[in-house]
């Protein structure tokens, strides 16, 4: 059976680097370098699971929770972070699963096929696996997770999500 991983990872070069190690061992790859454009894929839907790099916390990521909570049948998430809070992070938002940055190809193909219930193995390190995690029970609220003097309020609607301004970094190179 092939899965779709949906990948959100503003560096194109990881996107790239993660797409090929996916598609040879047979999944199909959505990708995103900013989260407005990764919850578009989301609610086009097809996805079996999401891999999102965290790179400043829960108040960036509430939007893709909240997107995932809407779906009747979401996909379970993976979130990739070098924040030495990640593991905790993972936990809080109810990601599946949580890899350390920096993040091989073969330990993103074996943790999404330990996910999806895929059998393929291979590993330059172990995954974490985060206890208590869900991989298809709902979230925990998006509220609890971002403070208050944060929270979007009517207003924001139309404010940039995180990554929608121009993408910046090590490794951007502007869409062809």
């Amino acid at each position: 059976m092939v899965r779709t991983t949906l990948l959100v990872e503003p560096d194109r070069d990881l996107i790239d680097l993660w797409t090929g190690a996916l598609r040879e061992t047979g999944h199909d790859v959505v990708s995103a370098q900013v989260l407005a454009a990764g919850i578009e894929h989301l609610r086009e839907g097809g996805v079996d699971v999401v891999v999102v790099d965290a790179t400043t916390g829960a108040a960036e990521l509430a939007p893709m929770i909240d997107a995932l909570d809407r779906l009747p049948d979401a996909p379970p998430m993976i979130l990739i972070s070098a924040r030495p809070d990640g593991p905790e992070l993972s936990a809080r938002i109810g990601a599946a699963g949580f890899l350390p940055m920096p993040c091989e190809p073969a330990d993103l193909v074996r943790e999404i096929s330990r996910i999806t219930g895929g059998d393929r193995r291979s590993s330059s390190q172990p995954a974490l696996h985060v206890s208590g995690a869900r991989t298809s029970s709902p979230r925990i609220p998006v509220a609890a997770l971002v403070p208050p003097a944060l929270a979007p309020t009517p207003a924001d609607d139309d404010a940039p999500a995180f990554g929608d301004d121009e993408p910046t970094g090590p490794g951007f190179r502007p869409p062809e």
